[in-house]
């Protein structure tokens, strides 16, 4: 009798810890849905300035294609790296600076240009914050 008391009480107990997480989660996907309200479910963002996406070169590389977007949940620069030069271009870390309209920094993301031919052309996809995507213009420096 005692023993069926106890396997009664424990089963009661699994249900009420069952029945808090539940809840619990239920308030996280809700949370969660109320925050991806407020992010912009366009591809496209606004571009501030077209120096952002102006054709830019770094060394013997040709930069187009330069497109800033929100995927709805990060924000992105995409952009086409084109080796236009007679020598093969070596694989090179590097900085993108983002500047604002008085040439001041307002972010910077660091990423490795991998080897590119002579004649080819790869595609590049920054991860960025918003600060980028509101930015005025970009360089790009050797991180060496």
């Amino acid at each position: 009798m005692k023993s069926k008391k106890n396997i009664i009480f424990i089963i009661i107990i699994i249900i009420v810890l069952v029945l808090i997480i539940l809840e619990f989660s239920l308030q996280r996907y809700e949370n969660n849905a109320k925050n991806n309200n407020n992010i912009p479910k366009t591809k496209e963002v606004k571009k501030k300035n077209d120096s952002l996406i102006k054709n830019k070169k770094y060394k013997d590389l040709d930069i187009t294609n330069i497109n800033p977007y929100n995927d709805g949940n990060l924000n992105h620069i995409t952009m086409t790296i084109t080796n236009n030069s007679k020598e093969d271009f070596k694989s090179e870390s590097v900085n993108f600076i983002f500047l604002n309209d008085k040439n001041k920094k307002i972010y910077e993301s660091s990423t490795l240009i991998p080897d590119i031919a002579t004649g080819k052309e790869i595609s590049i996809d920054l991860i960025v914050d918003t600060e980028a995507l509101n930015a005025y213009t970009f360089t790009v420096e050797s991180l060496k």
